[in-house]
């Protein structure tokens, strides 16, 4: 396994994908908000709001375990998404 990383993700008061590449898979997936973020970010799927998803608060991190030890398909990337304001970003570490 190997680990990589995402550029920063500013959601900008909306869901975003956290990668548009569709091939990009990882097997768990880290995500960390930095200490100077004013709130929490979500994470979760595409109806990922204010008031739906896991809260990555700041300084926090969210985690995605892997998927099973056999799973060679993983989270499929542009299926994850954030949501947060304009000012606050999510970094992201994910591992294939």
């Amino acid at each position: 396994m190997q680990p990589y990383s995402l550029p920063d993700v500013t959601p900008g008061g909306s869901a975003v994908p956290i990668t548009t590449n569709a091939n990009l898979r990882a097997v768990a997936v880290i995500f960390s908000a930095p200490a100077a973020n004013a709130g929490g970010i979500r994470v979760g799927d595409a109806s990922v709001s204010g008031t739906q998803g896991a809260i990555c608060n700041p300084g926090g991190q969210v985690i995605y375990f892997p998927r099973g030890a056999f799973d060679q398909q993983g989270y499929q990337l542009n299926q994850v998404y954030a949501y947060g304001t304009s000012t606050d970003k999510v970094t992201i570490t994910y591992v294939q």
